[in-house]
């Protein structure tokens, strides 16, 4: 009897590292067929993630380019584009207030963090124009108090959730004092990068208050599980430096369109 129950456990021990062998082989078959579709469309060649030369014809000139200015302008007469798209990467602050499932009457004790948002444009039903601030779902997730901090200001601004999906773990702040948009402007969104293409990482990571800016390049392209709502979409890596505080803010190609969050 005991080593009939002894047979029967390594059945079915071996069973269920067949059907993990086969669901492993099968997630890598799916991802290798994606990065060859996107390869196909994009009419260039599968390399492997961190092998250089996937792109020989390149541009040479600064990722972000010196602000030139004459002698006898100002400091304001000489702001240009980067200027622009640098302010509009901004410091959210957030308070959090979880509930306490177990004790449905109750909360957990408040918890703050900071992470990182930009500014984007989106248009109502109405056709109305309007600029929001978008971060990570997870960076504002039962979030109290919301403020969001200007680059290079001390000042704070109080802001809300418009609207928050847990599905692919993004967010849209909404700021309701008309000063805090003055002289921001929204970042355009751009196609999805080809494997070896340099990209720029903007936010505001722990360990400092101004804007760090780390480059990198895409390493691969595939379905990845968010573990915000354990949903699987389209995720792209990098070899960019990430730390905490970088939550929300943008990767942006060289032309300074976003490429991801």
């Amino acid at each position: 009897m005991l080593v009939k129950d002894l047979k029967n456990r390594y059945l079915r021990y071996s069973l269920l590292l067949f059907v993990i062998s086969i669901l492993s082989r099968c997630r890598a078959f799916m991802s290798l067929k994606l990065q060859q579709r996107f390869s196909a469309m994009s009419g260039t060649k599968m390399v492997q993630p961190g092998k250089v030369g996937a792109h020989s014809e390149r541009d040479d000139k600064a990722f972000w380019p010196p602000v030139v200015c004459d002698v006898k302008s100002s400091e304001d007469d000489c702001e240009d584009d980067l200027g622009n798209a640098l302010d509009s990467i901004l410091k959210i602050h957030c308070t959090h207030s979880e509930p306490d499932f177990h004790i449905p009457w109750q909360r957990h004790h408040q918890t703050t963090s900071t992470s990182s948002g930009f500014v984007i444009e989106i248009v109502t039903e109405g056709g109305e124009k309007k600029r929001r601030v978008m971060t990570n779902a997870h960076s504002v997730d039962y979030g109290s108090i919301i403020q969001v901090q200007r680059r290079g200001q001390s000042e704070k601004y109080q802001a809300k959730i418009e609207a928050q999906a847990n599905e692919c773990d993004l967010a849209l702040l909404e700021v309701e004092d008309e000063s805090f948009w003055e002289g921001l402007e929204p970042l355009e969104f751009g196609d999805l990068p080809l494997l070896q293409e340099e990209v720029e990482v903007l936010g505001y990571p722990t360990g400092g208050d101004s804007l760090s800016v780390t480059s990198g390049v895409v390493s691969r392209i595939e379905i990845q599980e968010y573990t915000q709502a354990s949903s699987y979409l389209l995720a792209m890596q990098i070899d960019a430096a990430i730390n905490s505080g970088n939550s929300g803010g943008p990767v942006v190609n060289e032309d300074k369109k976003v490429v991801g969050v």
